[in-house]
């Protein structure tokens, strides 16, 4: 019998460089008192939900995002399970920079200005028009950042199911999220802008097949499912 996986994805709060509007991909800084906020707020929100697993990318912002969650209500004590494939996008020259300057570059590798809804239906296309403008060479092709994701998710429902399903909090970046939810569910693309901090979005494993239910949800939560 197979044993059902629902996956709470969701992205750190709100760090320094958010607040400063800057590209943060890996490269890091910690939580704002709001984004610490915010995280004790949706681990209030998900209080009564039992997680059978608990993993964050290696980022502070994402463990620490984690930890707070965690905090609230009356769960066992736990860490989270920190893996490198959650990362952020890596920008390569353009980390740190002013957002301006990140899609500035989308813009001109794309050839055209266009709105965030645009750019989300062309989520392939940006990462090499990010390269086209990065001079590290740290910049990351769509395909391996594709296949870091989609690696680390199949790998995390494959091993809940085999040990009786369950709940599993998954703590990401907004570049990440998005690139699940194109690669997974792309009609649902246009149902949002940005992926906001401390949002949740809820993909279920089942019968070897992922769904995307609830996407870039923040508390209180509606009872709709999708």
């Amino acid at each position: 019998m197979a044993h059902p996986v629902l996956f709470f994805l969701t992205r750190h709060g709100e760090t320094f460089l958010n607040l400063l509007g800057r590209v943060q991909g890996w490269c890091d800084s910690p939580l704002t008192a709001k984004g610490k906020a915010d995280a004790r707020r949706l681990g209030t929100a998900l209080k009564d939900v039992a997680f059978q697993e608990v993993f964050s990318s290696d980022s502070s912002r994402a463990a620490e995002t984690a930890r707070l969650i965690l905090s609230q209500g009356k769960r066992e004590p736990r860490t989270a399970r920190q893996d490198p494939r959650l990362r952020e996008w890596c920008f390569g020259s353009l980390e740190a920079l002013p957002m301006e300057q990140l899609t500035g570059a989308i813009f001109q590798g794309l050839g055209e200005e266009l709105t965030m809804e645009q750019l989300n239906a062309r989520m392939p296309e940006l990462p090499a028009a990010i390269r086209m403008a990065d001079t590290s060479g740290w910049a990351e092709s769509f395909d391996v950042i594709s296949q870091r994701l989609t690696a680390f998710f199949q790998e995390a429902a494959a091993e809940t199911e085999a040990s009786g399903g369950g709940n599993v909090l998954v703590v990401s970046h907004a570049f990440s999220i998005k690139t699940i939810l194109y690669l997974l569910a792309p009609q649902r693309m246009e149902e949002f802008s940005k992926i906001r901090n401390a949002s949740v979005t809820t993909i279920r494993w089942q019968e070897g097949r992922f769904t995307v239910e609830r996407v870039n949800q923040t508390p209180p939560f509606s009872q709709r499912s999708s």
